[in-house]
């Protein structure tokens, strides 16, 4: 039976925990330096997908960090699949 679902894009440009509670988590470093998710260098203009079964929900808090808190143009895209 089809489930129906929401997509959710935020945009984040400071360093925090993002919760997942979703199907699917793309992290996608929109800015100009390194970002870590969860200590893991992502590189700009490149992305990192966690996805999931069907009817499975990822409830981890992602660390997101940004290679220096002080480099403007920083920035951490994030999109969710979220079931509803």
């Amino acid at each position: 039976m089809p489930q129906d679902y929401e997509i959710e894009i935020v945009q984040y440009g400071a360093g925090q925990y993002i919760p997942s509670n979703c199907n699917t988590i793309m992290f996608t470093n929109t800015g100009v330096g390194t970002i870590f998710i969860d200590k893991l260098p992502l590189l700009p203009n490149t992305t990192m997908v966690i996805d999931g079964n069907v009817n499975e929900k990822c409830v981890h808090q992602f660390n997101l960090e940004m290679q220096s808190p002080f480099l403007a143009g920083q920035q951490c895209t994030i999109t969710r699949k979220i079931y509803i």
